[in-house]
């Protein structure tokens, strides 16, 4: 199926619960569900799994920018959803006309929004995905170029975050990085709690940098963030992790794109690259790379 307005619609995120129903979350400049607040809108929906039936739908803004990145379907059936705003969306705004991070939790019953939280700095902060544990509490992940939960390292700063699932209250909080760019696109919580964190950074982040973006992944634990192992590698050109899961021993999976050759020749341009880790220590088991 395909919906849209005469604006730009966009969809970012997709998740299916224990049903079988199946969440979209995104933005639009449209009215795609009710009137625009402004300029571009979030937007969720839940759609039947037997046909693609709409069930029920969510659309919010302010008379600035929101986007959403990121989304989960927690074990209740609830949704949780994230994003930016440069707005006073569920709170004040941190200022300076930059990007504050929002996260909301709405019923996976009939979309009702259940809270909402935003926060940051007078900086940059942008959240590009969240998880959920088993005890429907949420992490996110993203970047920051100011003192979001410690003083910032250099320019952007990596930061993962964990809050509770019954009023977005902030459990912990950490904020690490280098003097170049560090940045978080994936993350993902196992059995135990613990919480598994990839994306690029352009300094020496865990190892010496290869060249230019280099891939880490990390894992920390679940209690109160501290790291427990990290893994860089990359090439002499552009190497991003762009998304993770988990199999059901605790090993980890990676996918993202390289300019270069990370597990084989590079074949012309982008390449797309996956790897299996052990969730014990992060070491290679296998990486694989192929493209056009």
């Amino acid at each position: 199926m395909q919906y849209g307005t005469s604006s730009n619609d966009e969809v970012y995120s997709i998740g299916v619960d224990s049903s079988g129903d199946v969440y979209t979350a995104g933005h639009t400049r449209g009215d795609l569900y009710e009137t625009n607040s402004g300029l571009m809108d979030i937007w969720v929906s839940k759609h039947s799994g037997v046909n693609g039936s709409l069930i029920w739908w969510a659309q919010e803004g302010t008379n600035l920018n929101e986007r959403t990145f990121a989304m989960d379907i927690g074990h209740t059936g609830d949704v949780y959803t994230a994003g930016f705003t440069k707005a006073d969306m569920y709170g004040t705004h941190a200022g300076n006309g930059e990007k504050d991070i929002w996260l909301s939790k709405r019923s996976g019953v009939n979309g009702s929004l259940i809270w909402g939280v935003q926060y940051g700095t007078n900086e940059d902060e942008e959240v590009f995905a969240v998880a959920v544990d088993s005890n429907d509490d949420v992490y996110a992940a993203g970047y920051t170029t100011g003192d979001l939960y410690g003083s910032n390292a250099g320019k952007m700063d990596i930061w993962v975050s964990k809050r509770s699932a019954l009023n977005g209250s902030l459990i912990w909080g950490v904020q690490y990085g280098t003097s170049e760019d560090d940045e978080a696109h994936a993350i993902a919580v196992d059995t135990c709690g613990d919480v598994y964190v990839a994306g690029h950074t352009d300094g020496s982040l865990y190892l010496s940098n290869s060249g230019y973006f280099d891939a880490w992944m990390s894992k920390r634990s679940g209690v109160n963030g501290s790291p427990i192992w990290g893994v860089q590698y990359g090439t002499s050109e552009d190497d991003n992790a762009h998304g993770m899961a988990l199999d059901s021993r605790g090993d980890v999976y990676v996918a993202g794109h390289t300019d270069g050759s990370l597990h084989a020749t590079n074949v012309g341009k982008l390449d797309a690259w996956v790897s299996k880790h052990s969730g014990v220590n992060g070491s290679l088991i296998w990486g694989l790379q192929n493209g056009s």
